[in-house]
């Protein structure tokens, strides 16, 4: 199953997912890892949205805040070193006419990784708008091997994923300390 291409534009994004919709996160049984890891509910709404979604560029913090997170023992993902080299991995180069998206807009609220058996590494990380404050969660790899409809990265090497977050408990508990 592939994942649904990325927004070439701000407003094809924007309209993708209603931005007042409450949030929750549900176990994601058909990841891979199938423990410990979660994502974003949106009740009803889902339906309504699943085959538009893609990255959603303009999150609540507070939302974010307040999400309920199971307890999870899983250590495989560590905190990436807070830095411009991290933020430009996990963001995708865009290309069209219309308000594009640039880095520099962009504050690093946190990021994990791990390194699977093969030697891939992966990235999920959380954005701000510095203007906006709207939080984008985006997920990273350094190996183009096997991904379809990805995009680069700022950074050479890596490619992001328009997919919804899949992520691990530390990632989801981390925005309690933003």
């Amino acid at each position: 199953m592939s994942a649904p291409p990325l927004p070439e534009s701000d407003s094809e994004s924007d309209g993708s997912i209603a931005v007042n919709v409450p949030i929750a996160l549900v176990q994601d049984k058909g990841a891979p890892d199938k423990n410990d890891v979660y994502k974003i509910d949106r009740g009803d709404h889902k339906k309504n949205i699943h085959k538009k979604l893609n990255i959603p560029w303009h999150e609540s913090l507070d939302a974010l805040k307040a999400l309920n997170v199971p307890a999870s023992s899983s250590d495989q993902w560590t905190p990436v070193e807070h830095s411009l080299r991290t933020l430009r991995s996990i963001f995708p180069v865009y290309k069209g006419k219309k308000a594009q998206r640039n880095p520099d807009d962009y504050i690093l609220l946190f990021a994990f990784q791990r390194t699977t058996e093969s030697g891939v590494i992966s990235i999920k990380g959380a954005l701000q708008h510095r203007v906006t404050c709207g939080v984008v969660m985006l997920t990273a790899h350094n190996s183009p091997v096997g991904v379809n409809k990805a995009k680069p990265a700022h950074e050479p090497g890596w490619t992001v994923f328009g997919v919804d977050m899949i992520a691990p408990a530390c990632f989801w508990n981390a925005f309690k300390a933003c």
